[in-house]
């Protein structure tokens, strides 16, 4: 298909730039109405709730207590809303819950976990205290739903997630929350650097705010959590993963705290002024003037809409509304409706100049249902406008900024199947026909919803390339760009991988 010529490397940076700030914005946004909607749907589970207050400083069995990860700053945090299907053994898969850390503070009963002892004959004796050393289990309290949940390590390895995209890495494993207690819900409470073979003379007890390890008994991985995010039900949230419990390090550290730990930040970012403490800054808590820095870390709500109007305030964020409304719609017209549009805008730019009068786009997207008002014309002016009299839009701009980064593992699928067509072709050469032979129209999510025939998929992929060749070439590059296209109509990157792979039978 012939293009126009590739941007200049400024306009290529400043679309990078504008790419990050639409991202952060959109994801805001979207934690914002997911938080609001938790706050209503699953208000069950933010209750306040009391946790152990022990007068001693030590945790001792039967506290209900709060986990905090040095890894993130937040708190362990249960989803039981994202179900997820946990194979142990031979019986029936019972429902269990995601986990996340997240940044609020306040204990509620997705947060809070009593500490119970494996074994009461162990080498530890009759002490009512935890030690290093010691097996327990954490499990959730009755306010979050009648049948307790225990946290759970399982066996399962690289690339399996646990629901809403919590994606694993290679050697990562499983955590979650599991409604029986076989050995796979049992941990070992050790020091972080320390390894599993701690001498009961060695052993002391666990102080509230000490930093732990929680090494599993049946896989030997320890509980982790780092800042790459998941969408969880209550919006955008930190995995939480098991890893070998050689690697050691601030994800893999955690403490008991209770109600007072929280108390104590919330006073110290209120003194503060909201400026924030070296723990509060962890959280990202700083508060302008007039608003309760308190508020912030106790209250979801307040957080995600005081970070949403900190965002709006940045730049031109206020005018990507209309991106947030356009993208989505356009998305949902199918896996070739951002390729059609563009072929579109690019046919009727004669020029070359990457752009077009704002009534001629507009024109466009009506075509694909997408309509915009007065208000909805000006911000896409405001985002995109071009000269003369900023009455032209740059419609290259509005593609870029709506399609993810090309990221390694997306690149990695295109290229992989590319070279799959070069093995099966004469010479390495990839003709269209070889795309007809090879392609699976059960790829193709209207195949999948039953919404086509795969001969009508097989037409509407073949429709796509506009070969210039006589011979009938398909090189490299019109094969990126193709799922360039492909790739700004599919958000997540598992099922844009998913799509390639399947479609080229990788």
């Amino acid at each position: 298909m012939e293009m126009a010529d590739p941007p200049p490397a400024s306009w290529a940076d400043g679309v990078q730039v504008e790419g990050q700030r639409l991202q952060a914005y959109l994801q805001q946004r979207q934690h914002t109405l997911m938080m609001k909607g938790a706050a209503e749907v699953l208000k069950h589970t933010l209750e306040p709730m009391p946790t152990t207050d022990a007068q001693d400083g030590r945790v001792h069995f039967g506290d209900s207590l709060l986990l905090r990860s040095h890894g993130t700053g937040g708190l362990l945090q249960a989803d039981v809303a994202d179900q997820i299907q946990v194979q142990e053994g031979s019986r029936a898969p019972p429902a269990s819950a995601s986990l996340s850390t997240g940044s609020m503070l306040a204990a509620c009963p997705r947060n809070t976990f009593t500490v119970s002892r494996v074994h009461d004959d162990d080498e530890f004796g009759i002490s009512c205290f935890l030690h290093y050393g010691q097996v327990i289990r954490l499990g959730t309290s009755p306010q979050l739903q009648d049948q307790p949940l225990y946290l759970h390590s399982s066996g399962t390895i690289g690339g399996t997630g646990a629901g809403s995209g919590n994606a694993l890495g290679e050697d990562e494993t499983l955590v979650c929350l599991y409604p029986r207690a076989p050995a796979s819900t049992h941990w070992r409470v050790l020091r972080p650097e320390a390894s599993s073979n701690v001498t009961n003379g060695a052993a002391e007890p666990v102080a509230l705010g000490g930093q732990i390890r929680l090494e599993n008994v049946a896989t030997g991985s320890s509980v982790s959590s780092d800042t790459t995010v998941r969408t969880t039900s209550y919006g955008n949230e930190w995995r939480v993963f098991g890893v070998e419990s050689g690697s050691a390090g601030s994800s893999t550290t955690w403490s008991f705290v209770n109600s007072n730990w929280a108390e104590d930040l919330v006073a110290e970012a209120r003194k503060a002024g909201g400026a924030g403490t070296a723990r509060a800054a962890v959280l990202g808590v700083v508060a302008p003037s007039g608003t309760d820095p308190g508020e912030l870390l106790l209250n979801p709500v307040a957080r995600a809409e005081h970070d949403l109007r900190t965002l709006r305030s940045e730049g031109k964020t206020q005018a990507y509304d209309v991106l947030a409304r356009l993208y989505p719609q356009l998305r949902r017209s199918g896996m070739h409706g951002v390729r059609r549009l563009r072929r579109m805008c690019m046919s009727a730019d004669t020029g070359g100049h990457g752009t077009l009068r704002i009534q001629t786009f507009l024109g466009h997207i009506t075509a694909f249902g997408l309509r915009v008002n007065t208000e909805e014309r000006a911000q896409l002016l405001e985002l995109f406008g071009e000269e003369p009299a900023n009455n032209y839009v740059d419609y290259r701009r509005f593609f870029a900024l709506m399609a993810p980064s090309i990221v390694e593992v997306r690149d990695g699928a295109v290229r992989d199947a590319y070279t799959k067509l070069q093995d099966r072709s004469a010479g390495g050469f990839v003709h269209v026909a070889t795309l007809q032979r090879s392609w699976d129209p059960c790829c193709h999510p209207g195949v999948q919803r039953g919404e086509l025939q795969e001969s009508e998929a097989i037409q509407d992929f073949l429709q796509q390339w506009d070969i210039t060749s006589a011979d009938g070439l398909v090189s490299s590059e019109a094969f990126m760009d193709y799922y360039h296209d492909v790739s700004a109509a599919v958000e997540s990157d598992e099922a844009f991988v998913e799509l390639v792979r399947r479609g080229w039978g990788l």
